[in-house]
């Protein structure tokens, strides 16, 4: 194991409301310093909640903090910015320590290294209450989770208005499908992080959906929204693979779990006036495929769930590699019921199901061989369930090669656990 610095600072964070710039500080005993800035460049209410806003940028801070502590993993750490009392402490800890569990693995690293939050409260300052909330934010990855999420609202007649971070004109085209107010945040990592990995430092997976959340809060304060809407789904609970008596989620923070977690802190910690939960916990991913397929001719040149789209850089344009994991997921739940001419369209003209070089990731996916990858896609018996459905088709007769014909029944179609309201199991229940 390489070594570990000594202590790990959260120094400081300030939102200059002029700019409408945050900066986020941290260091690393006390020697290597790193500011990580937003820009929250929207316009907000006029009678700004400043201590709910300020608990809630403490959140990002902490939140946001696990992109620069895994690269040292310093044996203390030491909260300057604000107040830990132990709960939030013990949270804190436990969620670096399980969402960076795919960190440990390709690390090679101990899954059960220690997080070194520590109280430097003994009591917590009570939430506080914050009127005037109202309205959805529905953070929008590009992908087809989002999207099944945008077009259940839209068809209860719910109003609300979409949120990215780091804008791209590459989603201008579902966006304007929405036909729905919109805002955007952007995000800018120190660059320094990269020199310090090139030089040795550790480097790997972070709970991104965790700071992703953090960053929506602060977001639906600032602009006066009461619900912020995500798109997590029931498969989020599954492992990947065990790894020295550690079940491995890449997906751990958009878990269930993790979920609730948040969710409390947000309550007890921020304002009982926000609400946080996922749309589409209840639903399975074969069942978000099928409600997108119903809507597949309205969206199909406009969204993407491809993660190259966050890796290319400046091109405007939506891309399917059709070589990645991800790609390969989403051919195969939506090949039961997208007919296959038009999913073949999606992917330059290709059946994925016969390119060479997924044949190991579709093993992988079906759980043939190894794990299932570490990428956002569905639990292996679903996944098996879904190209036992595709071959049943008579489309894709190549798909007997994996063995899928005998695949186990699966149950897809009933909800799956969930924190929704009745109002909000309605919409998603009796969308398309």
């Amino acid at each position: 194991m390489k070594p570990r610095a000594k202590l790990f600072s959260f120094e400081s964070y300030h939102l200059n409301k002029e700019s409408k710039q945050l900066e986020l500080n941290y260091s690393v005993d006390k020697t290597y310093h790193f500011t990580e800035r937003w820009g929250f460049d929207f316009e907000w209410v006029d009678e700004l909640h400043h201590e709910a806003l300020d608990r809630a940028l403490f959140m990002l801070h902490i939140l946001a903090g696990v992109s620069y502590y895994k690269a040292h993993l310093a044996a203390e750490i030491e909260v300057l910015s604000g107040e830990l009392d132990a709960k939030s402490a013990e949270l804190f800890a436990d969620l670096y320590q399980k969402g960076l569990g795919q960190f440990f693995y390709t690390n090679q690293l101990d899954p059960f290294t220690p997080i070194p939050f520590r109280a430097n409260s003994t009591t917590a300052k009570p939430a506080v209450a914050v009127s005037g909330l109202d309205g959805v934010l529905l953070p929008i990855g590009g992908g087809k989770d989002s999207l099944v999420s945008a077009e259940a609202l839209l068809g209860s007649g719910e109003a609300f208005t979409s949120w990215v971070i780091n804008h791209s004109t590459r989603f201008y085209g579902m966006l304007h499908q929405f036909g729905m107010p919109h805002i955007g945040v952007s995000r800018k990592v120190d660059p320094r992080i990269t020199e310090h990995n090139t030089a040795g430092a550790y480097n790997g997976h972070v709970p991104i959906t965790a700071i992703v959340l953090a960053a929506a809060i602060v977001s639906a304060i600032l602009a006066g929204k009461k619900t912020v809407l995500f798109s997590n789904e029931s498969s989020t609970d599954e492992g990947n693979v065990e790894y020295r008596g550690a079940q491995i989620n890449h997906q751990y923070s958009k878990s269930l779990v993790v979920e609730r977690q948040l969710a409390d802190y947000i309550k007890n910690y921020i304002s009982p006036d926000l609400e946080y939960f996922s749309l589409l916990r209840p639903l399975t991913e074969l069942a978000i495929g099928q409600k997108l397929s119903r809507v597949f001719d309205k969206y199909r040149d406009v969204f993407s769930s491809c993660n190259q789209n966050y890796l290319l850089g400046g091109t405007d344009q939506l891309y399917w590699c059709g070589r990645c994991s991800k790609c390969a997921f989403v051919f195969l739940i939506l090949s039961p019921f997208v007919p296959k001419s038009k999913l073949e369209a999606l992917f330059a003209g290709q059946n994925l199901f016969t390119t060479p070089e997924l044949h190991d990731t579709f093993e992988e996916l079906l759980g043939i061989k190894g794990f299932k990858p570490f990428e956002c896609v569905g639990e292996i018996a679903e996944n098996r369930y879904a190209a036992r459905l595709a071959y049943e088709t008579g489309d894709y007769p190549e798909l007997e090669g994996y063995g899928v014909a005998d695949a186990q029944e699966y149950d897809w179609q009933s909800l799956r656990p969930h924190r929704l309201s009745d109002k909000w199991l309605k919409v998603i229940s009796k969308s398309a």
